[in-house]
């Protein structure tokens, strides 16, 4: 008899860096991978999150068993909060990745009606027709998962974010031996990371990494600020470890990395000395080389503790010349001005800037070439599909499995909407959704393609001229000069002559209009349009219009 294929469909994350999602469908059943944000460029005005477009989920609602999560990066669970009062379904994830959801559900008053799962890794669960396992993984984050599906037509392994690292600093190190028993040798398709897949080599170790903090630690003069992840819980742990050895204290900068810490420490994933970790009073108490600050910000994000202390707009701490700022990350994809231009402003006040293009700082959490040749030659999948990275990160992870041996046409390069339609013998595109993208800014959230998205891109380019007008209620004739305000020009380019002009246009199209018995809207419209072509024809710019039009009565 012959078997219903499995859809996997990406709703974020492939062709993309962030938001990452993914579905996996058999019959009537549907299990989701993550769910994660993707944070705004720079042109985005008003928008703090995007989130994946979940339409498909919610016209097939009824078959949503469940949300797998790999791990606790915002790229991976942030969305959630956004998600689960559309769907509520069940979350499985790690004891690490439960702790970080549960906050976030509470923050949004959800985490009494979700139903939230820890799982062990090594134990197998079964949801429907799904029989599900979670293996270890080496990420930059506690408890980073991959995890293997069996399902009706076969088994799936999606490796989740991952790296092979035999001596981390903290963590179970990479195990080849537990990969090879899950798969053994029978997978029918892999999907693995693929945001380092251009990257010749292998990864450096944390360990490695470690030595070099030690060093420039040992060798700063002054204070220390070091900005990184606030869930790159490793890096924090040896910072730490790197304080004890030099008797040192820590303080912590940042409402997330100050939560994470907390957080950590109580759960035991983070082990520090009494009284080493003080309050930023104590901390201006200490000696400046007795002390290491912990900040948020490595990614140049405008609101974050090292942008503002940047900019000398932070209302605690402020660069002494000579301070070593160590920026322990790289810069995600469509950072990299905002990373430069803190580095810029640091160097300005004398910091001494150490960065991951000039020094040994940060070692990412993605697997490079040879290991991603490594998870395949252990996998030996029949089918392959590369996720997590934008389309070039996944055309370069698809030749390094045609080298391994998977053959070409068992290889799909997908993106965010294709509905991938897989059977035991081959597989192929059926069908490609049509997906927006969803803006979040304080708690409510739009779709790309609203008139909020597009008026907030019209101010931004056109700044906005308004008008206050006070007109005859009987005649309609103006009554006196318009009041005008602007928004976006140059102080000067509203000049008197065009001002003049504005009022002579609102005059004269009133006296048109006088005769006609037209309602408000309609003489605001009339009266919009020709200022719009007014200051076109002056100025040569094409602003919003905004009119506020009185009617007085007549004395």
């Amino acid at each position: 008899m012959k078997k219903n294929p499995i859809k996997i469909i990406p709703l974020g994350g492939l062709g993309e860096i962030g938001k990452n999602l993914l579905v996996i469908e058999y019959k009537n059943e549907i299990l989701i991978i993550d769910a994660g944000i993707e944070f705004p460029s720079n042109d985005l005005f008003g928008v703090d999150l995007i989130i994946p477009d979940i339409h498909y989920l919610i016209e097939n609602k009824f078959k949503v068993k469940g949300i797998l999560i790999t791990h606790g990066h915002e790229d991976h669970i942030g969305a959630l909060p956004y998600i689960i009062p559309q769907l509520n379904v069940p979350i499985y994830s790690s004891r690490f990745s439960n702790a970080l959801i549960s906050a976030k559900l509470h923050e949004h008053n959800l985490l009494k009606n979700t139903k939230l799962n820890t799982i062990k890794p090594g134990k197998t669960f079964q949801i429907g027709s799904f029989e599900i396992e979670f293996f270890n993984v080496s990420h930059s984050i506690p408890e980073s998962m991959g995890i293997s599906i069996n399902t009706p037509i076969g088994q799936i392994i999606h490796t989740g974010d991952f790296k092979f690292d035999h001596t981390p600093e903290y963590g179970p190190k990479s195990d080849f031996k537990e990969l090879s028993k899950i798969s053994n040798k029978n997978t029918l398709l892999l999907m693995s990371d693929s945001t380092y897949a251009e990257v010749e080599g292998y990864n450096t170790s944390e360990k490695d990494l470690s030595i070099s903090l030690n060093r420039y630690i040992n060798e700063a003069k002054g204070r220390i600020i070091i900005a990184t992840f606030a869930s790159l819980i490793p890096r924090i742990q040896t910072v730490i470890n790197i304080a004890k050895e030099y008797n040192k204290k820590v303080t912590i900068i940042g409402r997330s990395m100050n939560n994470n810490i907390k957080m950590s420490i109580k759960m035991g994933y983070i082990d520090a000395p009494n009284n080493m970790i003080i309050s930023w009073k104590q901390a201006n108490k200490t000696n400046p080389n007795e002390l290491i600050i912990l900040a948020t910000g490595a990614q140049g994000e405008p609101s974050s503790a090292l942008s503002r202390i940047s900019q000398g707009k932070h209302q605690d701490i402020k660069i002494i010349p000579g301070d070593t700022v160590i920026i322990s990350s790289s810069p995600i994809p469509g950072n990299e001005v905002l990373v430069s231009e803190t580095i810029n402003n640091l160097s300005r006040l004398e910091a001494n800037v150490l960065h991951s293009k000039i020094a040994n700082v940060h070692v990412h959490g993605h697997a490079s070439k040879e290991e991603l040749k490594t998870m395949l030659n252990i996998i030996q999948p029949k089918f392959f599909i590369p996720v997590h990275g934008e389309y070039k990160h996944l055309l370069s992870h698809s030749k390094i499995a045609e080298s391994m041996g998977v053959d070409k046409s068992n290889i799909f390069v997908i993106e965010d909407g294709d509905i991938l339609e897989l059977n035991n013998k081959s597989g192929k595109v059926i069908k490609s959704l049509q997906l927006g993208r969803v803006f979040v800014n304080s708690y409510k959230t739009w779709t790309e393609d609203s008139s909020i998205s597009k008026d907030r891109k019209k101010l931004a380019n056109n700044g906005v001229i308004a008008l206050s007008i006070n007109i005859d209620n009987m005649n309609k004739h103006l009554i006196d000069n318009p009041q005008i305000a602007s928004i976006g020009f140059k102080q000067d380019e509203i000049s008197k002559e065009v001002i003049k002009n504005i009022n002579k246009k609102v005059k004269l199209t009133l006296e048109n209009l006088s005769g006609n018995k037209l309602k408000l809207n309609e003489i605001k419209e009339n009266l919009e349009n020709e200022i719009k072509a007014t200051i076109k024809n002056e100025l040569s710019l094409n602003p919003n219009i905004i009119i506020l039009l009185n009617q007085i009565s007549s004395k």
